[in-house]
């Protein structure tokens, strides 16, 4: 195997023979010359059964890691994994991301040990190419997938090369965001008093501090959002402002590259956002948003948002370098967090795709 340096260098090419840097019992090949995924496939029995499966990536840990930085996505395709548990074993080979869910903007159900449900946002609406919590100053280096089952139409996880992004970013853009930073505003509600549980379909500023920090106690809270830098303020009715400010470039942990990381490109808080929701569902968001002490938003450093048209310079750049393909199932994607945003299409019928937090 290429050395680790190697196969980095290499990344320029896209790695166009990628097969040349993996084992003689698997084959890697991509949906294109862009390079990112690589879907790596059994070529033995062996190999494709869990157990085989299993062992070929423990002992191939190094080489699976360098590949990902290379590639920013990696999907291993037609091993035989066959839910939660199965994919929960090949979780555990990777370090966890041991925050998890804390603080997170999502309600997610655990299925197995380290294995939660993929975000539940909404199936007739496109979920925006992100880096996963993008919103923190802490986050997980890397985020897995799995698909149990595709949706009947649509639902494809979409993925986007963030070096690529970074690269083609306006020169004022850019160099405006280096100068001020990113300020990420949420507000959590009082934990409630009716008995009803925060659901996985409303919106993130609907969800109660309790879900959303798995605790009741506030000095609970408190402590962890001082460990993540976060900034809290209480309100009389029991909710939570938790700001955090950050660079809107993070230099990878390897191989040192800036990346673009931030949610600021993500128009979640304006009329034009809702406007796709059902009058029902919209109505009391907007009202919600009206009545916030602390408005929730991304912002820049001082204060200000970005324009409409540099949300539009980000989202042409999305569309650019936007990839997707047909989950099949038993998929299991590996993705670089940092070097590879993700989102989701619109979906009709059931779908079940599995994620996991890995440093």
């Amino acid at each position: 195997m290429p050395g680790l340096e190697n196969i980095i260098s290499e990344r320029t090419e896209y790695l166009q023979d990628a097969s040349i840097s993996l084992p003689s019992d698997v084959r890697g090949w991509t949906l294109d010359t862009r390079g990112s995924p690589l879907f790596i496939e059994p070529q033995t029995y062996s190999v494709r059964t869990l157990d085989g499966f299993i062992a070929w990536a423990r002992d191939n840990i190094v080489a699976i890691e360098a590949l990902l930085i290379a590639h920013g996505g990696l999907v291993f395709r037609g091993f035989d994994i066959d839910g939660a548990g199965d994919f929960s074993r090949f979780v555990k080979l990777f370090d966890s991301f041991k925050v998890g869910y804390v603080g997170g903007a999502n309600v997610r159900r655990e299925l197995a040990d380290e294995v939660y449900e993929a975000s539940q946002y909404a199936a007739p609406l496109k979920l925006p190419l992100h880096q996963e919590m993008a919103y923190a100053q802490d986050y997980p280096g890397r985020v897995i997938f799995f698909c149990l089952k595709p949706a009947e139409r649509g639902g494809e996880t979409i993925i986007c090369d963030m070096r690529e992004v970074t690269r083609d970013l306006p020169k004022a853009l850019r160099q405006k965001l280096e100068a001020h930073g990113v300020s990420n505003v949420r507000n959590f509600t009082a934990p409630r008093t009716d008995g009803r549980e925060d659901s996985a379909n409303e919106h993130p500023d609907q969800k109660s501090w309790k879900i959303g920090f798995f605790t009741d106690e506030r000095s609970e809270v408190e402590a962890i959002c001082a460990e993540r830098e976060m900034k809290t303020l209480w309100h009389e009715d029991g909710s939570l402002t938790v700001t955090v400010d950050f660079d809107a470039f993070t230099p990878h942990p390897v191989t040192a590259e800036l990346i673009y990381r931030s949610n600021i490109h993500l128009d979640l808080y304006t009329d034009r956002a809702l406007a796709e929701l059902p009058k029902a569902v919209r109505e009391p968001i907007q009202e919600m948003f009206y009545n916030q002490v602390v408005k929730s938003g991304i912002y820049l450093g001082d204060g200000t948002a970005l324009s409409e048209k540099e949300v539009e310079t980000f989202n042409a750049l999305f569309d650019k370098h936007e990839v997707s393909w047909d989950w099949q199932p038993g998929d299991i994607m590996l993705l670089d967090n940092l070097l590879t945003a993700h989102g989701r299409n619109p979906f009709y019928g059931n779908r079940d795709i599995q994620v996991g937090l890995l440093e």
